[in-house]
């Protein structure tokens, strides 16, 4: 699939050095700034700006230029507004069900514009966090407030995973929306059958219960030690 399939007209790009070299040598192939810039209807103050600031640039400039087989070459990209940029981008963009499904069920926007994932539960907070780092190096920032967790990334993100159309995923359905009663998964009312479990549910709190309830030792044991770890970290950076 060709990148600027995967990003938006409205993103920018931050090509290798070699590449972006290799483009604006095209561009004065072509006639320079002047004539590229009359011929594709950009602004020749902004084109020069782009060449000599080394901005990130808008990927239709950069396709109409150079095609839309960019492979590697992007080494970031962002939104058409000042927000931080994604840097090393795995492309084209690998968008899970469970991460749209994640995103759906648990992500507001504040009044700033602002994307915030919340959960009250660690492990949602975790699995949350590794499948944003599987798209690349993201910038977002997590907070504490009432004992719940909030997780805020950039906006333009969030507008690419609207436009994205996703499947259902049980473990985010489970882990986001579910809740356990009498050993029991229920989301919305309606119980869940076993068989119909995923193979993964990462809210402790309710795989704890779950574990619990099923008498299954062997997982609250495990579960545990992962916790008596975390709290001997914690302390240790303490002390």
């Amino acid at each position: 699939m060709s990148t600027n399939m995967e990003l938006s007209s409205e993103a920018r790009v931050k090509l290798s050095d070699d590449y972006t070299e290799r483009l604006w040598e095209e561009v004065e192939r072509r006639g320079g700034v002047k004539e590229v810039s009359q011929s594709l209807g950009h602004s020749r103050s902004k084109m020069y700006n782009w060449k000599n600031k080394n901005s990130f640039l808008p990927i239709d400039f950069v396709t109409e230029i150079a095609g839309d087989e960019l492979g590697d070459e992007i080494k970031a990209f962002k939104g058409k507004s000042r927000s931080n940029p994604i840097r090393n981008p795995s492309l084209p963009l690998d968008l899970s069900d469970e991460l749209l499904c994640r995103i759906e069920f648990s992500v507001s926007i504040n009044e700033n514009g602002t994307p915030m994932y919340m959960t009250n539960d660690l492990g949602n907070l975790r699995r949350f966090q590794t499948l944003l780092d599987e798209l690349g190096e993201v910038p977002y920032n997590i907070y504490t407030r009432d004992s719940r967790f909030q997780l805020n990334f950039p906006g333009y993100l969030y507008t690419l995973f609207q436009e994205i159309s996703h499947g259902a995923d049980k473990t985010a359905l489970i882990d986001e929306k579910g809740n356990v009663n009498n050993g029991e998964i229920y989301v919305e009312g309606t119980r869940i059958a076993e068989e119909d479990y995923p193979n993964e549910i990462y809210n402790r709190k309710k795989k704890l219960k779950l574990a619990l309830s099923k008498e299954k030792n062997e997982v609250v044991r495990e579960m545990l030690s992962k916790e008596a770890k975390r709290a001997e970290r914690t302390l240790d950076s303490v002390t």
